[in-house]
């Protein structure tokens, strides 16, 4: 697992995929993928 500091924004209806800057004050406050994919 690498960290890139974004979050790939997938929307299924569309087939399209973004990349998007990962909110780093939400990085902290909810930590691990569990925690950032629940906020997200």
């Amino acid at each position: 697992m690498a960290w890139t500091q974004k979050v790939l924004r997938v929307d299924l209806a569309t087939g399209s995929c973004t990349p998007e800057a990962l909110n780093m004050d939400w990085a902290h406050q909810y930590l691990g993928q569990r925690g950032l994919a629940s906020r997200y």
